[in-house]
């Protein structure tokens, strides 16, 4: 697991300028640095990485790598986890290893199958792989997105790297990187900005599962390519009996894969289904890992109770972690300090705080990120159900949403059904990211936002759109977990866990993750996932054999925390200073006032909107003004 960046330039050599571009991803790899230049008279090339050593510890497997022919190159981040099956095809095949390493497999498998060598890797990564022979450079990214990798395009120039503010450190003339506006609008929709776009207009993401061949003279992008379209996946209808099994078989597997390290390996818990299935699998393979999970004062958010039962259960040493309110400040500065493009996930905070414990003891932590994608773990997907069966979904307008000011209930509530409403005259593919995301309206966005700034509602979403189309099933439940694998997961909550636990350099694994376990999965009705009152249902049939009923019973609560109550009390004074940052040829300021003085009165629910106004203004105020 590392940070890397990569330059095409036809400037003179610019080292100098590279290294300290390349210091600014220290935090992702605090073992080693390594950079290495090619240059002729017409183009320069520069690999430079800083590594968190996981897998072969020797010096020998730093980065940037070689083969034994030194000509071809690599800066990698990530995991592989079937390096060694791997390895063992390319030694048959003739292939020489040097290293023990997972990166250099990349390298040898390369050689042998050209960059069709991504399809056949297993894990997370983003890389960069320089053919001296074809003078061509390929980036790639894996299936999930979870490793970032963003690029820069300018005249003679062509720079990757791991984070957004590598790339900026590396522009000379920062004056030509202006704010992409339309991925403001995104950003207040989603509550993230959607790949391919960044807060930039000039420097976008690599999409996940996706392989870019970039030519030398002149500097350009060649070709693009998706290498996994799980949309083209068909359906299978198994009985339930086999499907549970097909899953446990591959479920085990993907966590025993993820144990591989050469680093102490822990485990994150919640005491939700998917981090106690992890952990359970995990100790069967890895007797005595520890756990680490976060213990709010709250009782509203604490969930030790089900920590305890769990651990106890299995007879692990499970870390709880006191999260206080008083820590809230400190950890919001931080977080402003890496987060180099807006993401409005407040739980980044006790994510961050995890992870800056957790490394204390491991380097490498379990994860149960993707279980609610791929198995229907959320409500929208419920409400999906609803809307799609029930006809009094089809009668309902947005007007209708006037009658519950009126009604004795609480804000929360109250914005819930709001909400609700709101989504019954969008399209399918646009109300499932507005039921989701907890943030604005569309309704709500066209008061915010000035019109010569706001495209139409097919355009904000057109992300969604474009997925959406493209599913082939005909099972409509499998479509909404498909346009969250393929949006929701890479720009969102991969983005948390990757900048949460790579700023303490702590490497986070998702066994549920896996592509063979996924690719299964999506084979699967959605009837075996989810219902209009039912979550998980697949998932939980299995959690029966490993967990306590208690824990498979709970009520879904995710990373609960006191947002109202951080955002009036503890970032007032914050918070007031991001809303004014805000540019007022964008946003209604009246309208943004409304939103905040509703909030301190406590008469509406609007903590998420808030929130992400917030991010939106200290990003403003920290880049760009």
């Amino acid at each position: 697991m590392c940070g890397i960046l990569g330059a095409i330039t036809k400037n003179k050599t610019e080292l100098e300028l590279f290294r300290n571009a390349l210091q600014t991803l220290s935090h992702r790899g605090p073992d080693s640095e390594g950079v290495k230049e090619f240059s002729d008279k017409k183009c320069a090339v520069i690999f430079g990485q800083k590594r968190l050593a996981i897998i072969d510890l020797h010096p020998s497997a730093n980065q940037p790598m070689s083969d034994h022919t030194g000509k071809y190159w690599i800066t990698f981040n990530g995991e592989i986890y079937n390096y060694l099956e791997l390895k063992e095809i390319l030694i048959k095949k003739g292939h020489k290893f040097r290293t023990k390493s997972d990166t250099e497999v990349i390298l040898e498998g390369y050689k042998e199958y050209g960059i069709e060598i991504v399809k056949k890797l297993r894990g997370m990564f983003a890389f960069g792989l320089f053919d001296k022979n074809k003078n061509l450079i390929f980036i790639a990214r894996d299936h999930f997105g979870k490793k970032p990798l963003y690029y820069f395009l300018g005249k003679d120039t062509l720079i990757f790297g791991s984070e957004v503010k590598a790339l900026v450190a590396f522009v000379k003339n920062k004056k030509t990187l202006t704010i992409d506006h339309q991925a403001v609008v995104k950003f207040l929709m989603y509550g993230y900005i959607p790949s391919p776009n960044s807060i930039y207009n000039e420097i976008k993401k690599l999409p996940a599962a996706t392989v870019f061949e970039i030519s030398l003279k002149p500097v350009s992008i060649t070709k693009r390519a998706r290498f996994w379209k799980p949309e083209n996946i068909t359906l299978n209808n198994i009985p339930l009996s086999d499907a549970m099994e097909k899953t446990d078989e591959l479920f085990r597997d993907a966590v025993k894969r993820r144990l591989i390290a050469d680093v102490p390996v822990g485990s994150f818990l919640s005491g939700g289904i998917d981090s106690s299935l992890v952990t359970t699998i995990a100790s069967e393979f890895h007797p005595g890992i520890e756990t680490f999970s976060v213990v709010y004062a709250d009782k509203e958010f604490d969930e030790s109770k089900y920590v305890k039962i769990v651990g106890d259960n299995l007879s692990i040493k499970y870390n709880m972690l006191n999260f206080k309110d008083s820590y809230a400040s400190s950890l919001l500065k931080e977080v402003l300090s890496f987060m180099d493009e807006p993401m409005a996930d407040a739980s980044l905070l006790p994510t961050t705080f995890i992870a800056k414990q957790t490394r204390k003891k491991v380097t490498v932590a379990l994860s149960g990120d993707g279980g609610d994608e791929l198995f229907g773990g959320y409500p929208k997907y419920n409400a999906q159900q609803l809307f799609n069966n029930q006809l009094l979904f089809n009668i309902l307008r947005v007007g209708n949403s006037k009658i519950i000011d009126y009604l004795p209930i609480n804000p929360s509530k109250k914005n819930i059904v709001k909400k609700l409403l709101s989504g019954t005259t969008m399209e399918s593919y646009s109300r499932h990211f507005v039921w989701g995301s907890g943030g604005f309206t569309f309704v709500e966005l066209q008061k915010l936002v000035k019109r010569s700034f706001l495209e139409n509602e097919e355009k904000v979403f057109s992300e969604s759109k474009l997925f959406f189309e493209t599913f082939k099933q005909a099972d409509e439940g499998n479509r909404v977990l498909f346009l969250d694998v393929m949006i929701q997961l890479p720009d969102w909550y991969l983005v948390k866990a990757d900048r949460g636990s790579m700023s303490q350099s702590l490497e986070v694994r998702s066994p549920f993750l896996d592509v063979d376990l996924a690719e299964f999965v999506m084979t699967l009705p959605s009837k075996y996932k989810y219902s209009i009152n039912k979550n998980k249902i697949l998932l939980k049939k299995i959690a029966n054999k490993y967990l306590p009923k208690a824990v498979i019973d709970r009520k879904k609560m995710g990373f609960g925390l006191p947002l109202n109550k951080w955002l009036t009390t503890n970032f007032k004074e914050e918070v007031e200073d991001s809303l004014a940052a805000l540019p007022e040829d964008i946003f209604d300021r009246n309208y943004v006032l409304s939103l905040w003085e509703g909030l301190l009165s406590g008469k509406e629910d609007n903590g998420t909107r808030i929130w992400r106004l917030f991010i939106l203004g200290s990003f403003i105020k920290n880049h760009v003004s």
